[in-house]
């Protein structure tokens, strides 16, 4: 019996029970979105503690809290699944935010809360969201990591709105320490993946939460999925962790070329946000300007990586930005206006919001289930390590010569643009679960996005090929 089932596929499951029911939209509206909300103002709250315009009067423990807070500590997460680890972290995140006020007179322990705070901020909204999409149908995947982007947008808005009416640090970050905590109370609604599970091992485990989100959906289990589940764990790649990033060249390959995707796009934002003369020596200017271009450049990164495909889509953002970039260098040297070097760097700045929220998305649907999480928080651990040149390539263009800095950025994502072309397609196709899923990820795929009907093919020549890497 079981044989027959040797060729299916998790999202065969998921459609069945449905894909994008009333379970998954209860989980995308309490933990995808309110999540990132609340985490984006974590996140934020702390570089808008520190930013001290010129005309402010002095506030005590100033000299304090004016360090930079862009480096990001590795969180490492145990094998323990999705929902362990997002309790942790939101918890982690609201604590360590929430003692900041108190310990600002301690400076090494100050840092430290920060670092910690930060660090659990983002595996907390990547954990959720990885539940979302493994839980969703193939079509809804890009929706979720829209709807996780873009409520972090808007808690990114809303933490600077925060800091202009209140005007006082400690208010606003005690404010998005307690208001981090709503999720968890309704975290028994939160659900273990069921992916996750049958990968791990578990698959009547796996069987008990399809049978809530069909039971929440108003539909019913097919009386062989137990057996189907079964035949999937069957086939999992034993001990799949952190070294198969590394022993397995596909996989090493595609996670080396997100990192450097992701650490471009920080970098370049990061460096852009410190920079004075790039936004007229108006701290808040940048902030304003990056939050508002948020919604319209994740607005676009999902569009156009459902209409034209994740990597020509992302390929073409990037590469973009690095011509402005260049162009920019091009005004400066000809003593263009201010407004004209400050119109670049939020254009450029727009493309990297959506070149992040591409990357998010890539990372989820090319990393097999059991390192999907482990290869984003290494990509974010190392984009934030890179990330720390920002302050002194800034420090270039506020100091030195501001072409130097546009140049280094033009650069950095002319690279990056290349690395993108070496990902796979990952538009419409099934989720990979074991080394060799991973590894024939997007074999024989042409460079412009593979119709429909041609995802079918090769996904049925995957199936009847004795060696899924040839």
């Amino acid at each position: 019996m079981e044989e027959t089932f040797q060729n299916v596929k998790f999202e065969d499951i998921i459609d069945q029970i449905g894909g994008n029911g009333k379970f998954q939209q209860q989980h995308n509206i309490i933990f995808i979105c309110l999540s990132s909300i609340f985490m984006a103002m974590v996140i934020y709250s702390k570089m808008l503690a520190i930013t001290i315009p010129d005309h402010w009067c002095y506030v005590p423990g100033r000299e304090e809290a004016n360090v930079s807070t862009d480096i990001w500590k590795n969180m490492t997460i145990p094998r323990f699944g999705r929902r362990k680890q997002y309790i942790f972290s939101t918890s982690l995140a609201s604590i360590c935010r929430g003692v900041l006020p108190f310990i600002v007179s301690v400076y090494p322990l100050f840092i430290a809360a920060s670092a910690v705070a930060a660090g659990a901020a983002m595996p907390a909204t990547e954990s959720a969201l990885a539940i979302g999409i493994e839980l969703c149908g193939v079509k809804h995947r890009s929706a979720n990591n829209f709807r996780s982007c873009l409520c972090f947008a808007f808690g990114f808005i809303t933490i600077i709105l925060l800091a202009w009416l209140l005007r006082n640090w400690i208010y606003f970050i005690l404010i998005t320490a307690v208001l981090s905590c709503i999720p968890l109370l309704f975290v028994r609604y939160l659900p273990e993946s069921p992916r996750w599970l049958v990968a791990k091992g578990y698959p009547e485990d796996a069987l008990k939460v399809l049978q809530k989100v069909a039971s929440a959906n108003g539909t019913a289990l097919p009386n062989d999925t137990h057996t189907k589940l079964k035949c999937l764990s069957d086939q999992r790649t034993e001990k799949m962790g952190l070294k198969t990033l590394f022993v397995n060249r596909v996989l090493f390959k595609n996670t080396l070329l997100l990192i450097w995707d992701r650490s471009a796009a920080v970098f370049t934002m990061l460096t852009l946000l410190l920079s004075d003369k790039t936004f007229g020596g108006n701290p808040f200017v940048p902030f304003i300007g990056q939050a508002s271009l948020h919604i319209p450049a994740i607005s676009l990164s999902h569009y156009v990586g459902n209409k034209f495909g994740r990597r020509c889509s992302h390929l073409f953002i990037v590469l973009t930005a690095a011509i402005v970039s260049f162009l920019t260098v091009c005004s400066i040297t000809v003593s263009s206006p201010q407004w004209v070097i400050t119109t670049s760097s939020l254009f450029i700045q727009f493309c990297n919001q959506a070149s992040l929220s591409l990357t998010n998305l890539q990372s989820m649907e090319i990393h097999p289930t059991c390192v999907r999480q482990t290869s984003v928080a290494m990509e974010y651990m190392l984009s934030n390590a890179i990330s720390c040149v920002a302050p002194y390539v800034a420090y270039v263009g506020t100091e030195i010569e501001l072409r130097y800095m546009f140049g280094i950025l033009g650069t950095t994502m002319l690279f990056a643009s290349l690395s993108i072309s070496f990902l796979p397609e990952s538009l419409n196709q099934k989720l990979p679960e074991t080394i060799e899923d991973a590894t024939a990820y997007g074999q024989r795929q042409k460079y412009w996005r593979l119709s429909q009907k041609k995802h079918c093919e090769i996904e049925t020549a995957n199936l009847r090929s004795p060696d899924p890497a040839s």
